[in-house]
């Protein structure tokens, strides 16, 4: 569980928090211009607030060494998924409504 709560809120908290204080600071400092429309803002932070994707497992598969992990890096993707419902949910919501 330790794994799964570090990985989880990394992945739910910490990356999403940056990524929307980097797009905000962007688009007040004019230095790229970003445009003010909001589901414009949504799809440049989709790809941070979407739980990882499976090509992970794909590439543990590859090399005889880390076959070993394929299982559990299964079973975290998985339930990394299950967590993503709420904290994905949240984040478009704020995204839609806040910016």
């Amino acid at each position: 569980w330790r794994v799964l709560l570090a990985v989880g809120s990394v992945r739910f908290l910490v990356v999403p928090a940056i990524s929307v204080g980097v797009l905000l600071w962007l688009r007040a400092s004019g230095l790229v211009p970003l445009p003010s429309d909001r589901y414009c803002m949504l799809a440049l932070l989709l790809p941070a607030i979407a739980p990882p994707g499976q090509n992970l497992a794909l590439l543990v598969q590859l090399l005889p060494s880390t076959s070993a992990l394929t299982a559990p890096m299964s079973r975290l993707l998985l339930q990394l998924y299950a967590l993503a419902v709420l904290p994905v949910t949240l984040w478009i919501a704020a995204v839609v409504s806040w910016l």
